[in-house]
């Protein structure tokens, strides 16, 4: 039995529901380098440049903000009003929030405007196979041409190890996957698709793996 295993459903599951708290949620995020991992993931995969729109989908508390050029037009949205009133209060001039849902965000009122850059921060893994085909042709809608819908998610492969598999059991997403998984869902015959799968992003021992999608 794994040491994932090992751990009462009941544990996990408290786990979980601490990490619907804003301030926790960021505390863990520092606890387990999140930021570092941003870093590498905005430096090597995202590329946002000055000037451009970018859309966020399931933002959180918008902690990539910190991270990224001051002169983006940055958008906001997440179901979660805590997370979106803690964003809003610490990034107040820097962009704007919208509550909504995620899997349609074409028909959300002012999301008609094409974006640059729409990328999804660990949002796939909370996502089940409708919702996550369903949000993939929202943002094919909503990009622009020659734009990129950038995704990162904690995910399980094969080798694995114990540690990293208990820490991937602990998050609150019920749909983590394998990366080939991933990668059917968002394709559809909608996106060129490069798929990284990394364990070299963080100090503790995590895997991500990375997608970026240009339309066909």
């Amino acid at each position: 039995m794994t040491i994932a295993g090992k751990m009462s459903k009941d544990c996990r599951s408290a786990l979980k529901g601490i990490l619907a708290l804003s301030r926790t949620y960021e505390t863990l995020q520092n606890v387990f380098d999140g930021m570092g991992v941003y870093k590498t993931y905005i430096d090597e995969h995202l590329l946002v440049k000055g000037g451009e729109e970018i859309l966020d989908v399931g933002c959180g508390t918008s902690s990539i903000l910190a991270l990224l050029p001051t002169n983006i037009h940055y958008t906001g949205i997440d179901i979660s009003q805590t997370y979106l009133d803690k964003a809003s209060h610490t990034y107040r001039n820097r962009g704007e929030w919208v509550q909504g849902c995620t899997s349609d965000l074409h028909k959300l009122v002012g999301f008609e405007e094409k974006f640059d850059v729409i990328m999804a921060n660990g949002v796939l893994h909370h996502l089940d196979d409708s919702e996550m085909q369903a949000l993939s042709s929202s943002i094919h809608k909503l990009l622009k041409d020659g734009g990129r819908f950038v995704t990162i998610d904690c995910c399980y492969t094969q080798k694995q190890g114990a540690i990293s598999r208990l820490l991937t059991s602990l998050d609150r997403g019920k749909h983590v996957r394998r990366p080939e998984h991933y990668k059917r869902l968002i394709d559809g015959n909608l996106w060129e698709i490069k798929q990284s799968v990394r364990s070299d992003m963080s100090k503790t021992p995590y895997i991500y793996t990375v997608h970026e999608c240009a339309k066909r």
